[in-house]
């Protein structure tokens, strides 16, 4: 299963509000939010809500860069976040998060040492017309802990 369809089926508010993944490497993922009418403030622009879902999923997806099929008997939980709202977005916005390899590591070594794993990250959000103007950021901080049986 790719990490397109995993996000999809992880989390079906993702589905639900039509985020796309554009691209996935080693370590980064890009994500799209068309803006929709349904998805839009009273002065037209994405919807503040909106942004955090896309940015909260691309950070949610680097989950699946650091622990691949292991994931799926792990529990991510998002235990905080802050979103920093730059500029509005007039269109459709797109969403790019990263981590180093050193930060993959870390995080791995930490849950393997411990059984449990604390790490935060931050998404640029970017407005899909403007890809070199940071709209948008939300960083969150991640638990991963192991699945209750």
């Amino acid at each position: 299963m790719d990490i397109g369809q995993a996000l999809l089926e992880a989390v079906p508010f993702n589905r639900t509000l039509g985020i796309e993944v554009v691209g996935v490497t080693p370590n980064a993922v890009e994500l799209r939010l068309p803006l929709r009418p349904e998805l839009a403030n009273h002065v037209g622009t994405m919807h503040a809500a909106a942004q955090y879902a896309l940015g909260e999923a691309a950070s949610g997806a680097l989950n699946f860069l650091i622990f691949g099929a292991q994931l799926a008997q792990l529990l991510p939980l998002n235990k905080q976040a802050q979103i920093e709202y730059r500029r509005p977005s007039h269109g459709s916005l797109i969403a790019r998060g990263e981590l180093g390899d050193e930060a993959i590591q870390m995080v791995r070594n930490a849950f393997a040492r411990e059984g449990r794993a604390k790490y935060s990250t931050a998404v640029a959000l970017y407005d899909e017309s403007d890809l070199t103007t940071v709209v948008t950021v939300v960083t969150v901080e991640w638990v991963i802990l192991k699945r209750p049986e």
